[in-house]
């Protein structure tokens, strides 16, 4: 189950000299806007403003993460 406070790539606990990474969220955002950019243009969407992009990519990454936690 993904929570959407975990964090993606993390070295430790902060307190201690760790590093909390990205959120499990902002990752997953981000492999789905790579996705959107690369196809940008070339599907029903057209998607072209970054805006748009952004908030398309943390819909798909939300969806997920509620999906994992209803399994």
């Amino acid at each position: 189950m993904i929570d959407k406070h975990d964090y993606a790539f993390a070295t430790g606990d902060r307190n201690n000299g760790g590093q909390e990474g990205l959120s499990a969220r902002d990752y997953i955002a981000v492999q789905a806007m790579n996705g959107l950019c690369v196809n940008a243009g070339r599907n029903s969407l057209k998607i072209e403003e970054p805006e748009t992009i952004a908030k398309i990519a943390y819909e798909i990454a939300d969806a997920l993460i509620k999906q994992s936690q209803e399994e």
